[in-house]
């Protein structure tokens, strides 16, 4: 048992306790207050950071809006100018023609930081139109281009017909594109937008995520681009655009930019297309740019974009109860992008929880100084005086009875001591009592020890004690019993003792662990003597103290051999027939009742045959009685001949039997066992100084058909065992319900 702790260190750590749960209940309400504070600050912040961030990017949006506008202005009124004089040579000296006969740039001395790149189909006649109207594309692209070039990185104007000018910075997009662009160059987003399908109002118009692989084939340092583009109608018809490129790895770097701490950004389209993401930039190029959330997202950010998604204009922050997140978001309706600011939950309490360890650090510091102090107080005042008590407490438990206690300072303690003194006397007194009382004791336990091992050793009743597994004392009475002499015994164990288990050879574990429990009273198992014999034992058993199972039990075996074998005889008399030695009605009956039941769990039938022995009574009448009693028994013979060994045959009284027939899985088996039957029977009886012919008659009824108790089947059977008498005899006739059919007869 543990030792006890003082009772200053108890008194001290209850107090300490108090102070903790101070201390913690400080901490949390601090917790608490710093959490919500933060919290609300941080919201406050997402929302104002949310309106700045729509409010900046709308501006960048509706400035390339309004530039493409000026731009498509100017170009409109530059081709309609006049062109200048010397077109060809100002032509010829910027472009030429390629071997697979496009127009570009000339490559010598082209620099794409300050000109814009040139390009004409292969399919386009080279007119003076259009020779003047590449010189316009190429000359506002490279100017535009130069003044734009800090937000947008490529500026680009372009004919559907296969003639554009494109100013892209570290990359020459017009030298690498294909010969016959024109063909392929409605399938490009930038134009797919600028459609009077798509654009019916004729106004910029914005693309998603895409991969530009003219770029990515010029080597370009960025190919993934987000395009702003506004269709050029000439004389009604969709015939040029002009467009600003953004550079997806900006719109990534510009929106990690996280004014709240812990918090991320994310941008994603009306339909579910996320732009940016900060841990994404991978999958989304993976995906060439069409990232749908709903497809490739997570949990997360589908569910996002349901409780965003389809939100109206303008910016609001809401609260993502499944994430444990907030979400702060701002619409730009004219691009359809939303700018997502998501703040986790743990990011606000992790700053409260910064707070709250600071308290619970200072409340500490100030924890332990008080109790350094109150400790120095409980030492002085009572774990010193105690100390006394407890070891002069201690001699006394120990016997020395000279152990006292001088006078203490304080008033309670001296009384303490005075008290304590005061039954040290009264123990030395009470210890010289108790020792002459167990002296007397000891003789009179040593006086009825040497009765009980006279008792034990001459009774009559086999007696064993038994500790552990092994046989530690045995009687003479167990000696005669099971042939052991005593010293024999006392060196087995009380598994030698019990029979060994077919197959395996080993005494039966469960019948040990039964033995073993306290209490065992008149429990009939077999037992092996010497010799290996085995005879029936009444076993009863009790242990010698059950709070100290160590010293074992005692077992108590009585030879009941006869006794069981008188009543199994007296058994087999009260169910069979003396006569024939088969099952009598009380047999039959019980077997009846255990097939009936076992046939309706297993959906099977049962089949009962009533025989009645034809001619049997004029035998008994003109041969006397033992030869009707050699006809009887003949008959018992030859029908558990003709029958399954499964199936029961009873004599039901007189020249009458009955068959219980199990298991049946069709009708025609009952019918094949009466035909059976009635060919054993109808062959002459022979005996000694006679014989004689008799045959039957045979009455069947078939559960649950023709009765589904033991009672109702053999009343039907009964009855139709009657009418193969009336119609003859020597034949089996079927129950059906409670008339009768007779639909077989004589084999």
């Amino acid at each position: 048992m543990p030792t006890p702790p003082p009772l200053a260190r108890i008194a001290l750590a209850r107090i300490a306790l108090r102070l903790c749960i101070v201390a913690f209940l400080v901490t949390g309400i601090g917790f608490w207050y710093a959490y919500a504070a933060y919290r609300d600050a941080s919201l406050a912040n997402m929302e104002r950071n949310i309106s700045l961030r729509l409010e900046r990017e709308n501006q960048l949006f509706r400035l390339a809006e309004d530039n493409l506008l000026l731009l498509r202005d100017r170009y409109v009124k530059a081709l309609a100018a006049p062109p200048p004089s010397d077109l060809d040579a100002r032509f010829a000296a910027r472009f030429e023609r390629k071997p697979d006969g496009t127009i570009r740039h000339l490559l010598p001395g082209h620099d794409t930081h300050l000109l814009a790149g040139g390009y004409v189909s292969r399919n386009v006649p080279v007119t003076a139109a259009v020779k003047h109207r590449l010189l316009v594309q190429q000359d506002m692209a490279t100017q535009y281009g130069l003044a734009w070039e800090p937000r947008f990185v490529n500026t680009y104007i372009a004919s559907l017909d296969g003639v554009f000018a494109t100013f892209l910075p570290d990359t020459d997009w017009a030298a690498v594109a294909p010969p016959e662009i024109e063909k392929v160059i409605r399938d490009y987003p930038w134009v797919r937008v600028a459609t009077p399908e798509a654009d019916p109002k004729r106004r910029p118009a914005w693309t998603a995520v895409y991969l530009d692989e003219v770029a990515k084939k010029a080597g370009a340092a960025e190919y993934y681009y987000i395009t702003c583009t506004v269709p050029i109608d000439e004389g009604g018809r969709f015939a040029h655009y002009a467009g600003l490129d953004l550079s997806l790895h900006d719109i990534i770097a510009h929106n990690e930019d996280a004014v709240v701490p812990g918090a991320w950004n994310l941008i994603f389209t009306s339909k579910g297309q996320l732009i940016a993401h900060p841990g994404l930039t991978e999958a989304i190029l993976a995906h060439d740019g069409d990232f749908q959330l709903l497809r490739d997202g997570d949990d997360t950010l589908r569910r996002i974009w349901r409780l965003v998604g389809g939100l109206p204009a303008g910016s609001a922050v809401i609260y993502d109860q499944a994430g444990g997140q907030y979400l702060g978001y701002g619409f730009l309706p004219h691009t359809g992008w939303y700018f997502v600011t998501v703040l986790p939950e743990k990011a606000v309490t992790g700053v409260a929880w910064q707070v709250a360890q600071v308290l619970l650090a200072l409340g500490g510091c100030s924890l332990g100084l008080e109790l350094a102090l109150f400790r120095m107080v409980l030492r002085r005042q009572v774990e010193k005086p105690l100390g006394t008590l407890v070891a002069a407490s201690g001699r006394l438990a120990g016997g020395d009875w000279s152990a006292r206690l001088p006078p203490q300072r304080s008033l309670e303690l001296d009384k303490v001591a005075q008290a304590f003194n005061a039954m040290a006397e009264a123990l030395s007194l009470r210890d010289g009592i108790i020792r002459n009382h167990a002296s007397e004791q000891e003789a009179l336990v040593e006086e009825r020890t040497a009765e009980l091992r006279a008792v034990f050793d001459s009774g009559p009743v086999p007696m064993l004690r038994i500790l552990g597994e092994r046989i530690a004392d045995a009687n003479k009475a167990s000696e005669q019993m099971f042939g052991h002499g005593l010293g024999e015994l006392t060196s087995l164990s009380l598994a030698d003792l019990l029979p060994r288990a077919p197959g395996t050879g080993q005494p039966d574990a469960a019948l040990l662990e039964t033995l073993r429990l306290d209490g065992v009273r008149r429990l009939e198992t077999p037992m092996r003597r010497a010799d290996g014999s085995t005879f029936w034992g009444l076993v009863s058993t009790a242990h010698v103290d059950r709070h100290r199972p160590g010293l074992g039990y005692v077992l108590l075996c009585e030879d009941i051999s006869d006794r069981l074998a008188k009543e199994e005889e007296s058994f087999h008399k009260a169910t069979h027939d003396a006569l024939t030695g088969l099952p009598n009605r009380l047999l039959l009956e019980d077997h009846l009742a255990q097939a009936l039941a076992s046939a309706a769990r297993n959906q099977s039938l049962v089949g009962l045959l009533f025989i009645d022995l034809d001619r049997f009574k004029a035998v008994n009448d003109r041969k006397g009685h033992e030869a009707g009693d050699a006809v009887l028994r003949e008959c018992a013979r030859r029908l558990r001949a003709c029958l399954r060994v499964s199936d029961v045959v009873a004599r039901w009284g007189g020249d009458e039997f009955v068959v219980l027939l199990v298991a049946l899985q069709e009708r025609n088996q009952a019918m094949e066992a009466a035909s059976r039957v009635i060919r054993a029977l109808r062959e002459a009886f022979v005996w000694d100084d006679g014989e004689a012919s008799i045959g039957a008659s045979v009455g069947i009824a078939i559960a649950p058909a023709h009765g589904g108790t033991p009672e109702g089947l053999i009343r039907s059977a009964d009855m139709a065992m009657y009418r193969a008498k009336m119609a003859g005899g020597g034949r089996w006739v079927v129950s059906d319900g409670w008339r009768e059919d007779v639909r077989g007869g004589c084999d």
